[in-house]
């Protein structure tokens, strides 16, 4: 609670004394590498950079750009010395690039707090129910696991894998039951539901939702419209990713707020490499303040988007983001016209996979491009990866796997891990 009080108080701050504070944590997380961290340490004496040299935050943009192939191959080099307890995670490879890492108990508070305060800008109580539209995993034991972590956070599940017009109505039902307050996940999952709840002819306005929060994907209008008008509640739009939490978070006004107690976000031109200009799209790149153990410096996220200043109605004064791209997850749609989000793709990859990519070339046929994982020595199961993207998408569809040296990035500098040359039906 301490520190989503001081979360709080940051909000209220003016924009100036923000960005003083931010200094301040950044120059603490320098210091701190450069005493405790061996890669970082290397890398400020490679680049003539001494802790002190960090007088502003214009000075801190000295430091190169961390890609996520140079945190995936040096992942181990990368911990801190000092001992901190954390826990593995793994990130959904929507960029086409899965990353193992770690994350500190630290860093893991900053994140929960930030949370649970943004999301009491839409009375969203900690402890309210959570009905949450999100993939499950095709492994049994860590399914058990997930469903264990389900019940600890007071939340329930749609496997967005099995939208079908009886799943939908036994999950419009158990969120009855359970009395759920919000819905958490996927826009194109959430949408399929409330669809397919009204051939169900079920009361979606029933449910007396306090909000439902859109994540993983591009929100379009269109969704935003249906979820609105059918649920009977506002929506609010986050966008985050595994390794650092929520980046930006849509206030009640309806502007989309920089997560700046935890980030410091830059907008970087892809091709000068230096920060792109108000109102112009730039790659988004990011150091958290509060992780020491595996630190996220100038971390490219290979998403673009638009920062558009800091005025908004609401009052606060963090600064607005727009137009965010390259997060856009097309849909999977199988023989049978099921249609699926594209961020589950990661659950079919195997050990040893670098980067990926599905192409969709017909109704029938999805193609598989995979890199091979440079850092790990590791032979890939090909069988396993076709095994599993049949229990995704069914006997019909015709799997191509291939394994390919390189996979081309997007003109954006974008690795794009689902791609569809066919149209939507």
């Amino acid at each position: 609670m301490k520190i989503r009080g001081e979360i709080a108080a940051f909000h209220n701050k003016s924009l100036d004394e923000m960005l003083n504070i931010q200094l301040l944590k950044v120059q603490k997380l320098v210091s701190f590498v450069y005493k405790n961290n061996t890669y970082y340490r290397n890398l400020l004496k490679k680049n003539d950079i001494e802790p002190e040299d960090i007088k502003t935050l214009a000075d801190f943009s000295r430091l190169p750009i961390l890609t996520k192939e140079v945190l995936q191959n040096n992942i181990d080099d990368m911990k801190s010395i000092n001992p901190m307890k954390a826990s593995p995670r793994k990130t959904s490879g929507s960029t086409g690039i899965p990353l193992f890492f770690y994350k500190d108990r630290i860093a893991t508070a900053h994140m929960d707090a930030l949370m649970y305060e943004v999301y009491s800008w839409h009375d969203i109580k900690m402890g309210d129910r959570q009905a949450r539209f999100w993939g499950m995993p095709l492994d049994k034991k860590i399914r058990i696991r997930w469903a264990l972590k389900d019940m600890l956070l007071n939340r329930i599940r749609m496997n967005s894998f099995e939208i079908t017009p009886d799943a939908c109505a036994e999950f419009y039902h158990k969120m009855i039951k359970t009395k759920s307050r919000y819905i958490y996940g996927y826009p194109s999952a959430i949408c399929e539901f409330i669809v397919m709840n009204r051939q169900n002819q079920l009361p979606l306005d029933s449910l007396k939702l306090k909000c439902v929060i859109t994540t993983g994907e591009m929100l379009y209008d269109q969704q935003r419209k249906i979820i609105q008008e059918y649920l009977n509640c506002k929506v609010a739009n986050e966008y985050g990713n595994t390794e650092n939490g929520i980046i930006a978070f849509e206030c009640p006004a309806g502007s989309m707020h920089l997560m700046m107690h935890n980030l410091i976000v830059e907008f970087i031109d892809s091709e000068t490499n230096k920060p792109a200009i108000e109102n112009t799209a730039g790659q988004v790149v990011l150091t958290e303040l509060h992780s020491f153990l595996l630190p996220f410096i100038r971390y490219n996220t290979y998403d673009m988007a638009i920062y558009s200043g800091n005025n908004c109605s609401c009052g606060l004064k963090l600064p607005v983001v727009k137009e965010i791209g390259g997060r856009v997850s097309d849909m999977i749609v199988t023989p049978e016209g099921r249609k699926i989000s594209g961020p589950i793709i990661n659950y079919t990859m195997a050990k040893g996979v670098g980067r990926f990519r599905a192409i969709q070339k017909g109704r029938d046929t999805i193609k598989i491009l995979i890199e091979k994982n440079v850092g790990q020595g590791i032979s890939i199961d090909i069988e396993e990866i076709r095994n599993k993207w049949k229990a995704l998408v069914g006997d019909r569809m015709i799997i191509d796997i291939e394994q390919v040296d390189k996979i081309p990035l997007e003109k954006s500098g974008k690795l794009r891990s689902f791609i569809r040359e066919q149209e939507h039906p």
